[in-house]
């Protein structure tokens, strides 16, 4: 066995990392390892709603100009463009990554290795990795993204949705709007349920990707149509013209839009980001999300003495499971509807919904920070939906 540890965290995504700078930074005093197939610095694109990061914690310890490189306002086109006033960010992967390492430093163990089976015994946990070495902690968090975890056991009572997507980052003559950034970009011109992310980083480079908004259906399979919609993407973007495209890099990826909420008693590990359902169910952000709620999780781990059960009855709260529930909703009602029903709908919830209440975009992009009269008051904002959507969201 390795040496008692308070905490030990599995995973080495942003999530795992930044729980794990907290703990260092304000419970210095505790012994924590990390245990990771892997260390790398994250290769996926990372956006976040600025306001989501207000007044957040990491900015006390991470420099937020570094951090956040790029603020857009947001617009979306549903068909036509809608212009917001929400600040939109992109972070800078290798500041944050080799930042948190530089604050944690010696202040945690980190172990290279893949881990197997996490047990039980009394009040300890035991995690068993491949090489047969084991480390025993009194608390196991897991941040192993759409892998899954394996110490956190699920309710199984809801679908399970996913997000697919793939996207250029490409160089271009054309002179690009660096103020702005396009989230939805709705094509009427095919059926498939896709739509385009336009995010510039400087006047001639731009991330164009496109992205299956949700699904239950299996599309690796259409993967190929996906990629197909994006080049007539760029090739539209570029006038027509691609000879002088420059691609620096793809992405290709899946994640979960939900998991299920853990069973408390069943679970050997706290679940957090992807593997936890601590996600933005109906878009797929994680980051801004986890950011808002380590400190919660990490004083509900001292305020309970390592409780596993009485730390998950702590954060998954009535208002938390209502909120994933209707959520879960909202997924089944997108699924629903057709390519043009979609854009329909957006195209109102854009033009009436977020411009008359940020409120109901907050609590669509964060699910945190919430009144449940607040939240329900806000619904009142529907009720000029058309009517076959409405009827829809009420079946």
């Amino acid at each position: 066995y390795i040496f008692m540890n308070d905490i030990i965290i599995i995973g080495s995504g942003p999530s795992s990392l930044l729980t794990l700078l907290y703990l260092v930074i304000h419970m210095p005093y505790l012994k924590y390892s990390i245990v990771s197939k892997s260390f790398n610095e994250f290769h996926c694109t990372y956006g976040v709603f600025m306001h989501h990061l207000k007044d957040s914690w990491i900015f006390n310890y991470l420099d937020k100009d570094k951090l956040i490189t790029h603020i857009y306002n947001i617009a979306v086109k549903s068909p036509n463009e809608i212009n917001t006033n929400v600040k939109y960010g992109i972070i800078d992967n290798e500041y944050l990554y080799n930042a948190i390492l530089n604050i944690i430093g010696n202040k945690a163990q980190f172990a290279e290795k893949k881990v197997l089976n996490i047990s039980k015994i009394g009040q300890s946990y035991f995690v068993k990795c491949h090489d047969k070495t084991t480390y025993t902690s009194r608390f196991v968090i897991e941040g192993t993204g759409k892998y899954g975890a394996i110490g956190v056991k699920y309710k199984d009572n809801y679908p399970l949705y996913k997000q697919y997507f793939i996207g250029y980052k490409i160089k271009t003559k054309k002179n690009i709007d660096c103020s702005k950034c396009i989230l939805l970009d709705w094509n009427s011109n095919s059926n498939f349920k896709s739509f385009g992310y336009i995010i510039p980083y400087d006047k001639n480079t731009v991330l164009i990707e496109e992205t299956v908004l949700s699904t239950l259906n299996d599309v690796p399979c259409n993967y190929r149509m996906l990629e197909e919609l994006l080049h007539n993407r760029i090739k539209s973007f570029n006038d027509n013209d691609n000879d002088n495209d420059n691609v620096e890099f793809i992405e290709k990826d899946s994640i979960p839009l939900n998991v299920n909420i853990p069973c408390f008693k069943q679970s050997k590990s706290f679940g957090i980001g992807q593997c936890g359902n601590i996600i933005n169910h109906l878009s797929g952000y994680t980051i801004s999300y986890n950011i808002a709620v380590i400190p919660e999780i990490c004083n509900l781990i001292m305020k309970h003495n390592y409780n596993l059960e009485k730390v998950y009855a702590d954060f998954w709260t009535i208002k938390r499971r209502l909120l994933y529930t209707i959520n879960i909703i909202g997924l089944h009602f997108m699924e629903s509807l057709t390519k043009n029903e979609l854009i329909e709908f957006h195209n109102y919830y854009f033009n009436t919904i977020v411009s008359k209440s940020n409120y109901n975009f907050n609590t669509m992009f964060l699910c945190n920070n919430y009144s449940i009269i607040r939240f329900i008051f806000s619904f009142r904002h529907y009720i000029f939906l058309p009517k076959k959507l409405m009827w829809k969201i009420i079946k």
